[in-house]
C-alpha cells in the first residue's frame, strides 16, 4: 500500500475512533443514568427508555465496543479490524430494529430513523473500508 493510502487510512481510522468514543461515551451516559433523570424525558424518549429490553442493551454495549476495537484497527493498519467492525454493524443493526423503535417510527413518522440510519451508514461504512483496506 503506499504511503498516501496508508496516511488516509489512519486519519479515516483517527476520525472513525473519535466517533466510537463518542458513542462509548454516550453508552455510559445512558446506562448510567438516574431514575429521576428518565421520569424527566419527553414521552417518546421515555418510552423508548423503558421499554429498552436487555438485548438491546447488549446489542448497543456490543455495537460501540466492537465498532471502538474495529476502528483502532484501522488506526494500527492491522488486518483483523474488519471482524470487530463487522460485528459492530451486525449489533449496530440489532439495537436499531427494536420493536419499541419500530413502533414509534410507525406512529410518527419515519424522521426518527434518520440518526439511526445514520450511525448504521457509519458503521456500514467503517466495515467497507476495513475490509478494503485489510493488511
Amino acid at each position: 500500500m503506499d504511503k498516501a493510502l496508508t496516511n488516509r487510512v489512519r486519519w479515516v481510522g483517527m476520525i472513525l475512533l473519535i466517533w466510537n468514543l463518542i458513542g462509548v461515551g454516550f453508552f455510559i451516559s445512558q446506562f448510567t443514568m438516574a431514575s429521576a433523570d428518565i421520569a424527566r424525558m419527553p414521552s417518546t424518549q421515555h418510552f423508548l427508555w423503558t421499554h429498552m429490553s436487555a438485548w438491546v442493551w447488549i446489542a448497543y454495549a456490543v455495537a460501540v465496543a466492537a465498532g471502538t476495537l474495529g476502528a483502532l484497527g484501522l488506526v494500527l493498519r492491522k488486518g483483523w479490524a474488519f471482524w470487530p467492525s463487522a460485528l459492530g454493524l451486525i449489533a449496530v443493526i440489532i439495537q436499531f430494529t427494536n420493536p419499541a423503535l419500530l413502533q414509534v417510527a410507525s406512529e410518527q413518522g419515519m424522521g426518527i430513523m434518520a440518526f439511526p440510519l445514520f450511525i448504521i451508514a457509519i458503521a456500514a461504512a467503517q466495515t467497507w473500508l476495513a475490509w478494503r483496506w485489510r493488511g
